[in-house]
């Protein structure tokens, strides 16, 4: 274990997201961008009949997608910095988006579209810092309550605080270029 690596994109978070998010409602953030349209809609049309608030991260869904509500849509936002403003994050759970809700110490709802991101998702949610949801389930209709279970008990906050802890004690780019270095010289 070399420590996480993931991505500190440029750019801030816009003054209109960070005001949208301030509010006494849950915020939510989706940043579930490579994913086919359907999924997009059915979690902007779950959101949709919450009483929370979400900034979506849509790259290519932009014109598709029709929020209501308490929505933002935006093509493109700094994750690192958008997600420690929230209070849980909807993910597919990829390396770099699980590496971020971490050191964010954001709580999430994973929906894989890969046996790679179901793996990465089970073990964050072994560790009681998320819930994992299929698309199957997605489309049954069942992100509401995983939402709502992770929204509404703050063992996943905590459980998210302490794995940031843990994640925190490494620094990932200089370890790995530091075993890279060590493999060279053999």
């Amino acid at each position: 274990y070399v420590g996480a690596i993931y991505a500190r994109v440029f750019g801030k978070v816009p003054e209109e997201v960070t005001r949208f998010l301030r509010s006494t409602k849950p915020t939510v953030y989706v940043a579930m961008a490579s994913t086919r349209s359907e999924y997009m809609q059915a979690v902007l049309d779950t959101i949709e009949t919450m009483d929370v608030r979400a900034v979506i991260v849509t790259t290519v869904h932009g014109d598709e997608l029709e929020p209501k509500g308490d929505v933002l849509l935006y093509d493109f936002l700094p994750s690192h910095e958008v997600m420690p403003l929230c209070d849980a994050a909807i993910i597919h759970g990829g390396q770099g988006t699980i590496q971020t809700a971490i050191a964010s110490g954001t709580p999430f709802v994973g929906i894989p579209l890969q046996p790679e991101q179901n793996v990465n998702l089970k073990i964050i949610e072994h560790r009681g810092g998320s819930r994992t949801l299929s698309l199957k389930a997605l489309r049954k209709g069942d992100l509401r309550s995983r939402l709502e279970e992770v929204l509404g008990d703050a063992s996943f906050r905590k459980s998210m605080a302490n794995l940031k802890d843990f994640q925190a004690q490494q620094n990932g780019p200089a370890e790995t270029a530091k075993r890279l270095t060590m493999l060279h010289a053999v």
